[in-house]
């Protein structure tokens, strides 16, 4: 359950798993040989008991990346676009990015 008032952190993750805060986010970065199956279940058990969700934003302040892809397109409502668009989202959030939406309404003034 999660703690009443307050959003868990990666610090309640590590103190409610036995762990490091190094240890707890290399598990759920998800990089081989972070910690022992063992481990990594304990933690993976901590963050559900907590309701510990990734700060995506300052995870990727820290890392100096957004995984934010902008994706411009002349007009969502063309079903060219529309095809397209909804593959590049799809393999986009597959590959653990996140994709902006932005279209121009095919105006060549917001295309330049």
């Amino acid at each position: 359950m999660a703690m009443s008032g307050k959003k868990p952190t990666m610090d309640d993750v590590a103190r409610r798993s036995g762990t490091s805060k190094t240890t707890v986010s290399r598990v759920l970065r998800g990089i081989p040989g972070a910690a022992s199956e063992h481990t990594a279940k304990r933690i993976l058990e901590a963050v559900d008991e907590l309701g510990y969700v990734v700060n995506v934003v300052a995870a990727n302040l820290k890392h100096g990346r957004s995984n934010i892809v902008g994706l411009v397109i002349a007009d969502p409502a063309d079903a060219f676009f529309s095809f397209v668009t909804a593959g590049v989202e799809a393999t986009l959030r597959e590959a653990g990015y996140v994709p902006f939406l932005a279209h121009t309404s095919r105006d060549p003034a917001v295309e330049v």
